[in-house]
């Protein structure tokens, strides 16, 4: 299957990196129980200079207000230099919050990169994440910022 080919690509990746820890200052992370598989997300997100960004997201609890560890890993596909592997383990939270120019509320996803610049934020769906703008708006876009369920244990019986 391409998406656990891709989850093993980005795990080695993040190996080979040191998984370099990435936290919020001001938060305490918490682990989730040992064994417990991560819910995966994964998406092709456009790129101004390569072909398009794969990204894996795996957190291990989509629990309101609990800071918890995220594998954050992207592939930048066809650039000048081969494709180009990026993973660290971020501090994220999950909240509701107001959201589109402070006319929706949802459930946002907020990751803390070690580059406290880039925090992401992302819009939980039915069943995918969509990317929203660092002023938690939709980003206007004929190209996808939509990444997809794929791995969750509560779809497993």
């Amino acid at each position: 299957m391409v998406t656990s080919h891709l989850f093993k690509r980005v795990g080695m990746v993040a190996v080979v990196l040191g998984m370099t820890a990435c936290q919020n200052p001001d938060t305490k992370p918490q682990t989730a129980p040992p064994n417990s598989p991560p819910i995966q997300y994964v998406g092709h997100l456009p790129c101004a200079d390569c072909e398009s960004i794969t990204t894996t997201i795996a957190l291990n609890s989509t629990a309101i207000g609990e800071y918890s560890d995220v594998v954050f890993a992207e592939i930048y596909e066809g650039t000048s230099d081969g494709d180009q592997p990026f993973a660290e383990v971020c501090t994220a939270v999950i909240v509701n919050r107001w959201y589109q120019d402070s006319t929706r509320e949802g459930k946002i996803l907020t990751l803390f990169p070690e580059d406290q610049a880039n925090q992401q934020h992302y819009l939980f769906q039915e069943s995918s994440l969509l990317k929203l703008d660092r002023d938690l708006n939709k980003i206007e876009s004929t190209y996808p910022y939509e990444l997809t369920l794929t791995y969750s244990p509560e779809t497993e019986e």
